[in-house]
């Protein structure tokens, strides 16, 4: 279980990126449970990498304190904005949310500090976009991540969980237009996902199963379709 997170953004990871053999930075949407885990346990990610160096950053109004275990491995880096800070509301995501998508394929949103460097990919651990009362928060964060250009990671307790996340999908992103100047979006594919928790959350979502990271879809922002 403890495992899930790191194994399924590893994958995702060399999934979406051309090369992980270098440093690599990955920002964590909505970030919960992930957020407490002990570097220790997100190390196991940068070594299934087999990249130089890892950067995490959780983001999330519900993140927990971080882990106390003291990170002792010197090429892994684990970052914690404000507790409660919405992404949005983040000096990367307000940057995200005036710049356009060509200031963000040449890097001009400043990348001289952590709190505004653009990663190299997102990642969105059982997000429940379509939750009720989740809309107003989830948009514009979701518009910002769609700003950088960024390839990203959605998962999803199970299948009633993707289609509520596939609904709000299609409801805030403009499927089959290039408003935002992204080609044609369409809906996250999920697909069963082979490091799934094995733990069942025991969460009420309709399906089969209730798992963490049960289903994933991957998204190339740059060419607008699930990968």
């Amino acid at each position: 279980s403890a495992l899930a997170c790191p194994e399924t953004a590893a994958a995702a990871v060399v999934s979406l990126l051309p090369r992980t053999d270098g440093e690599c930075s990955v920002y964590v949407v909505g970030a919960r449970a992930e957020a407490s885990l002990p570097a220790h346990v997100w190390s196991e990610a940068r070594q299934l990498l087999g990249c130089e160096a890892l950067s995490l950053s959780f983001c999330g109004p519900k993140a927990p304190v971080p882990s106390p275990i003291p990170n002792r491995d010197t090429h892994l880096q684990l970052l914690h904005p404000p507790k409660g800070q919405l992404f949005h509301e983040s000096v990367l995501g307000q940057k995200l949310l005036n710049s356009t998508s060509t200031e963000a394929d040449d890097a001009t949103v400043d990348s001289r500090s952590h709190d505004a460097a653009i990663p190299d990919a997102f990642l969105c651990f059982n997000p429940g976009f379509g939750h009720p009362g989740w809309e107003r928060a989830w948009e514009p964060t979701l518009r910002a991540m769609l700003n950088s250009r960024r390839p990203m990671l959605l998962s999803a307790l199970g299948p009633h969980d993707a289609e509520h996340d596939q609904a709000f999908w299609r409801s805030h992103v403009h499927i089959g237009t290039n408003t935002h100047n992204f080609g044609m979006l369409q809906s996250p594919v999920y697909v069963p996902n082979p490091w799934a928790s094995l733990v069942d959350t025991g969460a009420s979502d309709g399906g089969p199963t209730s798992r963490a990271n049960a289903l994933v879809a991957l998204i190339s922002v740059e060419h607008g379709r699930d990968v």
